[in-house]
């Protein structure tokens, strides 16, 4: 046998609490109240979607309006891309040697993805390969 509760899903806490709950008058629903939390889709199965005018927010499970950077943002990614990009233009200037991360970096590619070919009975598409 089935269950009443069995066939029930409740709604997550977080996607089914409203500032307004919903609420009926003589069967009608009432202007401005809903199911869901603010910017959720009442539409979609347990309050599951945001809005069309809303997105996801990152580590949470709220729908946020207005999705702005802030000068911590900002300033944040800024030095990451300066730190990352001068990090690129040191590996790419510094002298190759045996110790180099780059030759390093080839040469294991080239000897696993000789090994995977070899082990599998595929042609290698690549000229490299070939001379491996």
């Amino acid at each position: 046998g089935f269950s009443l509760s069995s066939l029930i899903r409740a709604c997550p806490q977080s996607q089914c609490s409203p500032a307004s709950p919903l609420t009926y008058v003589n069967g009608v629903v009432m202007n401005g109240t809903s199911p869901c939390s603010e910017g959720r889709d009442p539409s979609s199965p347990l309050c599951s979607r945001c809005d069309a005018s809303s997105s996801a927010s990152l580590f949470s499970s709220r729908c946020v309006r207005d999705c702005e950077w802030g000068v911590t943002q900002s300033l944040t990614s800024t030095l990451l891309f300066v730190l990352l990009f001068g990090y690129v233009l040191f590996l790419a200037f510094r002298p190759v040697s045996p110790l180099s991360p780059w030759l390093r970096i080839i040469t294991y590619f080239y000897s696993v993805l000789s090994l995977m070919f070899h082990s599998t009975q595929l042609k290698p598409q690549s000229a490299l390969m070939q001379v491996l």
